[in-house]
């Protein structure tokens, strides 16, 4: 089952149980295309990020600092989220401002969610591809 996991109890009368709501990247790693002589030729891959539709997007930080991303927000009335829908997927675009420090192969983007039960985070390992 996509999106759930059971656990097993001690004993045979096991049932499963819903983890709780998270948010999701595709692809679960992001990368980053680093052309090292010409900074414009830069690109970042697109992340959809799925979230429960009760979440709001608040901020995104990323590492390292001349890494800066931009979010689409949902639009209810799209395919991907339909009136009703017990999701909502954003769009997250990645660029750079400024070459990261020369040998720097990863990175992380941190999405923050402010929910009903309090602000959640989705952290996505990003790696750098130098060019």
């Amino acid at each position: 089952m996509v999106g759930r996991r059971g656990t097993a109890a001690a004993d045979s009368n096991s049932s499963q149980s819903a983890e709780a709501p998270r948010a999701r990247s595709a692809p679960e790693m992001g990368r980053v295309v680093v052309n090292r002589n010409d900074i414009s030729q830069s690109a970042g891959s697109d992340l959809q990020i799925t979230a429960p539709a009760g979440w709001t997007l608040s901020t995104i930080d990323c590492w390292p600092a001349q890494l800066h991303a931009s979010h689409t927000t949902p639009s209810a009335d799209t395919p991907d989220n339909p009136p009703n829908s017990a999701e909502q997927q954003f769009r997250i675009t990645m660029g750079l401002r400024d070459l990261p420090t020369t040998g720097v192969q990863q990175g992380v983007l941190t999405v923050n969610f402010t929910t009903p039960d309090g602000p959640r985070i989705l952290t996505v390992p990003l790696s750098f591809i130098w060019l």
